[in-house]
């Protein structure tokens, strides 16, 4: 499969490499700022390449936030992962008998008040 990417990426360098010597003499007229302004003159292979580098750079720092992102979520969850089995661990070597330790010793169901108050239903 490795040689399908390479020759890939050798096709597609020599595609740039052919538009570039096709337009190696077109320029046009740069004007950034002030549309009615005289502007400059400028290389379209050079305005084409710089383009190109200015979306790479665009990608690599988009793609890094979201990879420290996707990190930082990845460590939070792990976090979470080791607590739930801790817990869990507590949980099984629970004795059967009694509350947990350091447990308010409540039951997990609520008890019905009509029952408590000595009412029949």
């Amino acid at each position: 499969m490795w040689y399908v990417r390479a020759f890939l990426l050798i096709l597609f360098v020599v595609i740039v490499l052919l538009f570039g010597l096709i337009n190696s003499g077109a320029e046009f007229n740069l004007r950034l700022w002030d549309p009615a302004g005289a502007g400059f003159t400028v290389n379209a292979v050079v305005a084409l390449f710089v383009a190109f580098v200015l979306g790479g750079l665009l990608f690599f720092f988009v793609s890094l936030y979201r990879e420290i992102r996707l990190r930082r979520e990845c460590g939070r969850l792990g976090r979470e992962l080791a607590k739930a089995k801790r817990e869990l661990d507590a949980l099984r070597m629970a004795p059967l008998d009694g509350p947990l330790p350091g447990s308010t010793g409540t039951p997990t169901e609520p008890s019905d008040p009509l029952l408590e108050r000595g009412d029949e239903a």
